[in-house]
């Protein structure tokens, strides 16, 4: 991360309440949130901070996986924006 790059705690949304962090990687976090919409839990995947460089990484990662169905893989859900935090679902 460059010296420029501000790493924040995701803290939800109008959508995604938080309930806890289930662990991070040198891309980011990720948590236990309740979707309020769908009423169902999900796992969140964030990046610690929002560099373009970053960014590109998550949505690639995304792109990558969104088709990929196996019983033994999570399943991907949206990607989201949600006031500079970019996230998707699990």
């Amino acid at each position: 991360m460059s010296p420029k790059a501000k790493s924040f705690e995701f803290t939800g949304s109008d959508r995604f309440v938080i309930e806890e962090r289930l662990g991070a990687g040198g891309m980011g976090v990720v948590y236990s949130a309740h979707d309020k919409l769908l009423n169902t839990k999900v796992a969140l995947k964030t990046i610690r901070s929002p560099t373009s460089e970053l960014l590109l990484r998550l949505k690639n990662e995304f792109r990558a996986m969104q088709d990929v169905r196996h019983p033994n893989l999570v399943s991907l859900g949206e990607l989201f924006e949600a006031d500079g935090a970019w996230f998707f679902t699990m």
